[in-house]
């Protein structure tokens, strides 16, 4: 009998709060097993865990915090199993911090700002930016400082793979008081630690807020793309055929001609419609588990 055991990268935790008001965290580890003996049952499977350390009763690996509580093991093929270890913690108190544990504290939250260079084309009271003689001006570029929110949290399993899914997301809906697509995941430094006996993860997470830059953008649009609809080609209806546009001298245009909502060219000196493009994908904030909502 020999198995060969492999810890899935998936771990789960959750806590919860008792009738005695003491908070129970609690955690699960998933294995899988392949075995070279098809005459081999659970009870084997389960031995064999058990020389691989996970038991009932045993401490997860770095803590002395956490007890295996229970192990299950299921058969899913004639030489394979799967197997599920679920863990919990000692109970205590909101306000305790049980052995000292550092993924159990609260986590640091700081402000920064950052100041980065956008384009714009409009200036302070949304009236487009151009000459005497109404041609627009294009490249021209403005700071802008956005509020930097800065938390450090402590996780005691954490997959720097898994939680790279986060960085450039933006919020799905109100997170720490900011509205839907404020906030953007723009740092997230991962780093192991190893103190005493312990091991665990320092994560650093970077959210940048952004405000809209212009009134007739909304929140949930505050990082997507703003741009003038003109161009040097329109749509003729009814087949919103492609047809280039025109000046006043019937020629050909030499500069983008401004554009209605639905492609067909407008007067320059028209109220210039904006298209807007959504480059960074929404993402629930709440699932990093980062002690804060």
């Amino acid at each position: 009998m020999s198995f060969r055991i492999i810890e899935t990268p998936t771990r789960t935790v959750s806590g919860s709060k008792g009738e005695d008001s003491k908070i129970t965290q609690s955690l699960q580890r998933g294995f899988t097993l392949d075995t070279d003996d098809a005459g081999d049952n659970q009870v084997d499977a389960k031995n064999a865990l058990r020389s691989f350390g996970v038991f009932e009763g045993a401490s997860y690996p770095g803590s002395q915090f956490f007890y295996c509580s229970n192990v299950a093991v299921n058969q899913v093929g004639p030489i394979s199993y799967e197997a599920t270890a679920a863990y919990a913690s000692i109970p205590y108190d909101e306000d305790e911090n049980p052995e000292g544990d550092p993924t159990l504290e609260r986590p640091e939250i700081s402000y920064s700002s950052v100041t980065t260079q956008v384009e714009t084309d409009v200036d302070v009271d949304g009236d487009p930016i151009a000459n005497a003689a109404g041609e627009l001006y294009t490249g021209v570029m403005m700071d802008v400082t956005d509020a930097v929110i800065i938390i450090k949290k402590r996780y005691a399993f954490f997959s720097p793979a898994a939680f790279s899914v986060y960085r450039n997301k933006v919020n799905d809906n109100t997170f720490m008081g900011y509205p839907a697509g404020r906030l953007r995941v723009t740092n997230l430094i991962p780093q192991e630690v190893r103190q005493a006996n312990k091991i665990f993860w320092e994560v650093t997470v970077e959210l940048t807020d952004r405000q809209p830059l212009t009134d007739d953008v909304t929140d949930d649009k505050a990082w997507w793309i703003r741009k003038r609809n003109e161009g040097f080609y329109q749509l003729i209806a009814p087949a919103n055929k492609r047809q280039r546009c025109l000046d006043e001298n019937n020629e050909p245009v030499t500069a983008p001609a401004p554009l209605s909502a639905a492609g067909v060219q407008i007067d320059d000196d028209a109220t210039p419609n904006f298209l807007y493009f959504e480059i960074y994908k929404p993402i629930d904030f709440s699932e990093m588990n980062l002690g804060v909502t």
